[in-house]
């Protein structure tokens, strides 16, 4: 699945009906209904819809219920959801070493900016440029997933074959894969790319 069905068909009043659920999203039993993983998705729908619009692409109204029932029916079979978890949604042009910025925003349904300066922090901290340009070590990145809450865990072992994403569990997970960190649905991988044929050396998951 991709989000293109929430930068379409969508009104003005579609919009501030968006902005409100945003505005509201936790204070109702959405994420009761949704699960986890979908209420992550959810977030990132609402986040991309508000912005598309911004960008004259919507001229018809869509119920925010509709988007709902979409985030609701995500399509697990393609073998990558393309997210860019909110980075060109923030302004940025071209590509970077963002993906921890990508896979934290989406897996932990956060704004991809406040992300970005987390992380870039926890770089300045660690003696480096306070930048996510070129990413970040395991080490300073497990340090900020922990003060939400994500723990560690190994990679499930195989006998003949690696772990790959479809092996995570059920939910929103960050996997670590060589040089690249990717948030993890429901056994698929949301990211800018097809990563689902790589090993996945182990995750995070909320505690």
């Amino acid at each position: 699945m991709t989000n293109s069905f929430a930068i379409q068909n969508l009104s003005a009043d579609g919009v501030e009906q968006a902005k409100k659920a945003l505005a509201k999203l936790d204070n109702d039993n959405a994420k009761e209904i949704l699960g986890d993983a979908q209420w992550a998705v959810m977030i990132r729908i609402l986040k991309d819809t508000i912005y598309a619009h911004s960008e004259g692409e919507l001229d018809v109204n869509w119920p925010i219920g509709e988007l709902i029932a979409s985030a609701s029916s995500l399509d697990n079979s393609a073998p990558f959801t393309r997210n860019d978890g909110g980075r060109a949604a923030s302004g940025r042009k071209g590509s970077a070493g963002d993906c921890g910025v990508r896979a934290m925003a989406i897996a932990l349904g956060r704004d991809y900016d406040e992300c970005y300066k987390e992380l870039a922090q926890a770089n300045k901290d660690a003696g480096k440029a306070k930048s996510m340009r070129r990413g970040i070590m395991k080490s300073d990145f497990e340090k900020v997933l922990a003060r939400y809450g994500w723990v560690w865990c190994p990679a499930p072992k195989f006998d003949g074959r690696k772990a790959r994403c479809s092996d995570m569990p059920k939910g929103a997970v960050i996997a670590r894969q060589a040089k690249h960190f990717v948030a993890v649905i429901d056994g698929q991988p949301h990211d800018t790319w097809d990563c689902s044929e790589k090993m996945v050396y182990g995750y995070w998951r909320k505690a």
